[in-house]
């Protein structure tokens, strides 16, 4: 069974819309606690996360669900032996940490994915105000503002924005770029992907994320024209989403010309002997 995309989209957008609300309602006064992995989540992106899933299972009642505060939620299936068609992969904030310093760089990240493939995705920056949102063969748009990337050359003026994780050493291939590009960091995986969809960055690269923080960015990326792969040039989709477990999904994404150049020097990189 197929769906209407756009109805979708349009429908994950008012989704992004309402969250970027409640966020912004909960600024400054949400409980803070710690999850396993010390990272920190808030009674803000508890409250999404479930608008969420009740309004997406009130519209898709047959759709599957995934969630970065709850790992998966059978609710929406209604037969627990099928594995769903569709299903939506939700990260209710991206960038907790700079939500609970009221530092203006979050995002709520929707994707649905059919047969482990994302063919819809929504990105919303809740302080900022922008939206970029789109389907497959739909295009992409920022602000409701089409968007088709420029396949340039890098250059001295080349900005990538790259990870500020702290649990595993900085990666080499930062050391070699800081030389050559223009490093950014906001701290949100999900709005570094949007940026690089919609022309504002030219070029991301992450060690740690998981899918919620990647699944919409990749789906905007590939039909505004740009590539996103794995570290070693595979596809990173399709992905079986079955049992998911917080696994990693590091990525390189760019234009296609920018991202062989980076391919390239992180080929460089990994295949330096050990001094």
């Amino acid at each position: 069974m197929t769906i209407d995309l756009a109805h979708a989209r349009r429908f994950a957008e008012s989704l992004a819309a309402d969250a970027a609300n409640i966020s912004r309602e909960m600024l400054g006064r949400a409980a803070v606690q710690r999850k396993s992995d010390d990272s920190p989540v808030t009674e803000a992106d508890h409250r999404i996360q479930e608008m969420f899933h009740q309004r997406i299972a009130a519209e898709y009642p047959d759709h599957g669900f995934l969630g970065e505060e709850t790992i998966a939620n059978p609710d929406l299936s209604p037969d627990h032996n099928d594995r769903p068609d569709y299903c939506w992969i939700v990260d209710p904030i991206d960038g907790t940490r700079n939500f609970t310093r009221r530092y203006p760089c979050f995002a709520s990240a929707i994707a649905l994915m059919h047969e482990d493939t994302p063919v819809m995705g929504v990105v919303r920056d809740h302080m900022n105000g922008w939206t970029a949102s789109g389907h497959r063969g739909g295009g992409v748009t920022c602000n409701n503002q089409p968007v088709t990337l420029t396949d340039n050359a890098p250059n001295a003026d080349t900005i990538i924005a790259v990870p500020s994780g702290r649990r595993i050493p900085i990666s080499p291939i930062i050391n070699l770029w800081v030389d050559s590009y223009v490093m950014r960091n906001v701290g949100s995986t999900a709005l570094h992907l949007a940026q690089v969809a919609c022309g504002v960055v030219d070029a991301s690269f992450c060690l740690e994320c998981k899918i919620w923080d990647v699944a919409a960015g990749w789906l905007l990326i590939t039909e505004a024209g740009g590539i996103c792969t794995t570290l070693t040039g595979q596809p990173m989709f399709p992905y079986d989403t079955t049992g998911y477990t917080n696994q990693q999904m590091p990525f390189l994404t760019a234009t296609p010309t920018t991202h062989a150049a980076l391919m390239a020097n992180l080929q460089q990189v990994t295949t330096q002997p050990t001094p």
